[in-house]
């Protein structure tokens, strides 16, 4: 069994419209998601379409420039690869901004 490792940068072309982080199907046992260091507005990372920032009605984590956050399953159903990265969405602040996702799987 080992553990991989895909890295790929993410943005959104206009800040008005949250992206999927995945436009197919992307199975993964965790990813880590790092706002790009050339940002210069906040992004949004969250599972809704209607993604808005902490002052909307769908909020999501608000990441600044260098900032990280983790997903990672927790729920120990035996499944190795239960979080989709099709089902997260990304808001940006600025046009062309985005984030680097780095996920794992398991390969067998």
């Amino acid at each position: 069994m080992k553990v991989t490792s895909t890295a790929v940068k993410k943005t959104v072309a206009a800040a008005a419209t949250p992206e999927q982080l995945a436009s197919e199907t992307t199975l993964c046992i965790s990813c880590v998601i790092q706002a790009l260091s050339s940002n210069t507005g906040d992004v949004f990372v969250g599972s809704t379409s209607n993604l808005t920032d902490h002052a909307g009605a769908n909020p999501g984590i608000r990441l600044e420039a260098g900032d990280t956050y983790t997903l990672a399953d927790f729920t120990k159903t035996g499944n190795d690869l239960a979080i989709d990265l099709a089902d997260f969405y990304l808001k940006v602040g600025s046009d062309g901004e985005g984030v680097v996702i780095h996920h794992f799987k398991i390969d067998r």
